[in-house]
């Protein structure tokens, strides 16, 4: 067996190499797209491209020139791996913005619970062949095959991205150690921004039975094309009560302020400004601590627009393409609808 020569420190599982020491990848491929529905088409550009149906919106004009009819969001049935690979010849380097949330428990994500009407019918929607082969492919040999599913996904990602670009995986203590280590092989250790942490705590219920600390949060791993030339807008939140009630004196001017360190800080400007959001988000309430929230789909892995919303805000322009290679319910796409974003979701899952 050939001996695989070390020069950095990276993550290695059984099958990441061949035996004679090289990199497993399989060829990459360029799949056709069939457009199933056009939501909002207009008569025009729907007779303009009558010939054939084209995701990327093109048709070929009087003169035999291929003519750009506008951008249009899509959403994508299929292997999300197939689906990046196909993607990559029009949109390489040209994602500002990627969120994935990954399956990172060990039970398959592909049942749920679906309202009929006004919500007073339920049907269980069942995993399909190709899901349960998918959940198969991901857990069937434990975190080894989780890996090989992952890493050339994210090397995809890593691919798409425009060199402004963000990635934000989410995850929870089952995979975060590796997916960090995984991140730092693809993307480089530089490119790592932040860990955040998504506090979802619920203290009660089963789970406070356990002998040990309460597990109370997941992980967002941030990670970007470039170390430092990356689109970032940093957010706030308004200021506690408790903080703002400090500002008791009066200016001069009638305005009141706090006098700290000799230095005197206003009301109105700190209320202004707000205070910029760390990477402990405690602010954001998951549907654990909001059960009958009006989002809430019966989707076991949907997650609040609001979290989407900073992520979204904080890391893409309105020109920008948002991603979502993992969409489950859709609320990356939701809310970059709502924002004006553009937008790509891909899915296995009906």
């Amino acid at each position: 067996m050939a001996k695989i020569e070390v020069t950095r420190t990276e993550l290695v599982w059984p099958g990441k190499y061949d035996e004679n020491g090289r990199l497993n990848e399989t060829p990459r491929v360029n799949l056709p797209f069939q457009v199933i529905e056009t939501v909002g088409e207009s008569r025009a550009t729907r007779e303009a491209r009558k010939s054939g149906r084209s995701l990327f919106r093109t048709y070929t004009g009087d003169e035999g020139d291929t003519v750009e009819t506008g951008w249009t969001n899509k959403l994508i049935w299929g292997d999300n791996r197939l689906v990046m690979e196909s993607l990559l010849s029009k949109f390489a380097g040209k994602l500002d913005l990627v969120y994935i949330d990954p399956p990172f428990a060990t039970g398959s994500n592909f049942a749920f619970t679906v309202e009929i009407g006004d919500g007073f019918l339920t049907s269980e929607k069942a995993p399909s062949v190709l899901e349960d082969k998918a959940y198969r492919d991901t857990w069937g040999r434990g975190i080894e095959s989780y890996l090989e599913m992952m890493r050339p996904r994210l090397v995809l990602i890593r691919d798409l991205l425009s060199d402004k670009g963000s990635l934000y995986l989410h995850c929870d203590w089952r995979v975060n150690s590796h997916l960090r280590l995984l991140l730092d092989d693809i993307f480089g250790a530089g490119t790592f921004q932040r860990e955040i942490v998504w506090d979802i705590s619920v203290l009660s219920g089963f789970k406070t039975k356990a002998k040990n600390w309460i597990r109370g949060h997941d992980t967002i791993l941030f990670y970007t094309k470039s170390p430092t030339a990356y689109l970032f807008e940093k957010q706030s939140v308004p200021h506690r009560k408790e903080y703002l009630d400090r500002f008791d004196q009066v200016a001069e001017d009638g305005r009141k302020y706090f006098a700290g360190r000799g230095k005197r800080r206003y009301l109105d400007e700190v209320v202004k400004r707000g205070k910029s959001v760390g990477d402990v988000w405690g602010d954001i309430m998951s549907f654990q601590q909001t059960p009958t929230s009006r989002e809430r789909l019966n989707y076991d892995t949907q997650k609040p627009e609001a979290l989407l919303e900073r992520i979204v805000r904080a890391s893409s322009a309105q020109n920008s393409i948002v991603a979502d290679f993992f969409a489950g319910s859709g609320t990356t796409l939701a809310v970059a609808e709502k924002l004006g974003r553009r937008w790509i979701g891909c899915d296995l899952g009906r």
